[in-house]
């Protein structure tokens, strides 16, 4: 979801030689993807990083006020939030 070089890889279906080992080492078959994605099985959305759940295992956070951010879009929550 973080990512507009694989977004534009699924769009125009050209990944056989930059993610040629994405099939052979997972097995994921990208061709499919860019044909679910021609027939409107899914879109791809762009999505403002301070949207996306997945930055609390791949950024380093510095402000304790984005760390609680990136925990409350994961659903974890302190004390004074369980209430």
């Amino acid at each position: 979801e973080d990512n507009q070089a694989t977004a534009t890889i699924v769009r125009t279906g050209k990944f056989e030689q930059s993610m040629g080992l994405v099939k052979r080492c997972h097995g994921v078959q990208l061709g499919t993807l860019t044909e679910r994605l021609a027939d409107g099985t899914f879109i791809i959305e762009d999505c403002h990083t301070e949207s996306m759940a997945a930055d609390i295992f791949t950024k380093h956070f510095i402000t304790p006020h984005k760390w609680v951010h990136a925990k409350q879009l994961i659903r974890i929550l302190g004390p004074e939030q369980r209430k």
